[in-house]
């Protein structure tokens, strides 16, 4: 016998012979009870070779090509929890940070602690409707669950794993958004008149600019144009990240009303040559982390010592939306008509 001659994954091993291949990223050692002679060598070889097929074909089941090797399970082939860190890391490419995070949420908290371990063809219709009817959270947050669910079932029925896809059938669950509740413009008064500084510019801002919270933040003075004035909103910050707005319509280029403009003339007296952003938080004299910070060092502080119920943020672009309509301008338009100082 030649021990000399180099064959790929087959060695002698000890009085046997070891089969080495790699399956599902993890490397498998596998012996066989056969001298490690020329012939049984050659032997060891067409085993490695029929191992990889299977593999290739999906259909590997280990207690077949080695029947006595400790645990004689057949691997499960098409595991779903593989398929969901697929999907992760293919949305990690494509998507913004804060949707990937959304859906390693989703993965990791509520589908591979169920779903992880099985065979796309242990899971059927019944299965995972009695799982989402014992799921106590929000039936958006469900529907943002069956989302990574829903493609890698689709994937697995377009590479013909399975004949059909059980999750396409189960429909989206009906929720109830919640409606506008904007602030009356005596509200407003009383929100303003119990903040001063930055966050009182911060929130009058919002208020008459129909600003989110997450295009405020991202805010920088490049962005403002007094003299014409306009305010060219491109970036958001969502979850501490800085990105382009959510669409080509967030991309757009909003008119500066008086009360806009004043809070930003007020604002120039806090511009540093440190930082470019236009609204600082007033603690730390730094930009602002993200929309959660806001909430709740300031907002809610502030309607608190003013007495007014509590609503989120993003009511400010409710109450700008209103008070346009009532004076018969486009929301969220161009056009400069009508002075928003008499709204006060």
């Amino acid at each position: 016998m030649d021990r000399g001659k180099v064959r790929k994954g087959i060695r002698p091993h000890g009085s046997g012979i070891q089969i080495d291949f790699v399956y599902e990223g993890k490397r498998h050692r596998e012996k066989i009870s056969l001298p490690p002679t020329e012939a049984n060598l050659k032997k060891a070889t067409r085993i490695r070779e029929s191992v990889l097929n299977d593999i290739a074909f999906n259909r590997l089941n280990l207690a077949e090509h080695f029947p006595n090797r400790k645990s004689t399970a057949p691997i499960k082939l098409n595991i779903i929890g593989k398929a969901l860190d697929d999907f992760l890391r293919a949305k990690t490419a494509s998507c913004a940070v804060s949707t990937v995070r959304d859906y390693k949420s989703a993965i990791e908290f509520h589908l591979k602690p169920i779903f992880g371990e099985l065979s796309f063809n242990e899971v059927n219709r019944s299965f995972i409707i009695n799982w989402l009817s014992n799921l106590s959270i929000s039936l958006k947050r469900k529907n943002n669950i069956l989302i990574p669910l829903r493609e890698v079932f689709e994937i697995a029925t377009r590479d013909g794993v399975i004949a059909s896809n059980p999750v396409s059938s189960i429909e989206n669950f009906r929720h109830k958004t919640k409606e506008p509740s904007p602030f009356t413009p005596n509200e407003v008064n009383r929100i303003l008149a119990s903040c001063t500084g930055q966050v009182h510019n911060l929130f009058k801002f919002a208020f008459y600019s129909g600003l989110r919270t997450s295009e405020l933040i991202a805010l920088t003075w490049d962005d403002i144009d007094l003299s014409r004035g306009v305010a060219f909103i491109r970036n958001a910050k969502v979850r501490k990240i800085l990105k382009s707005t959510k669409t080509e319509s967030g991309q757009r280029t909003i008119k500066l009303f008086p009360f806009a403009k004043d809070a930003l003339e007020d604002q120039k007296q806090f511009r540093t040559s440190k930082h470019n952003e236009v609204f600082l938080n007033p603690k730390t004299s730094s930009p602002w982390i993200d929309d959660a910070q806001i909430r709740k060092t300031a907002w809610y502080p502030t309607l608190l010592k003013a007495n007014v119920p509590k609503r989120n943020p993003y009511q400010t672009r409710h109450t700008y939306a209103s008070l346009m309509l009532t004076a018969g301008e486009e929301p969220f338009g161009y056009r400069s008509k009508w002075d928003i100082r008499t709204c006060k």
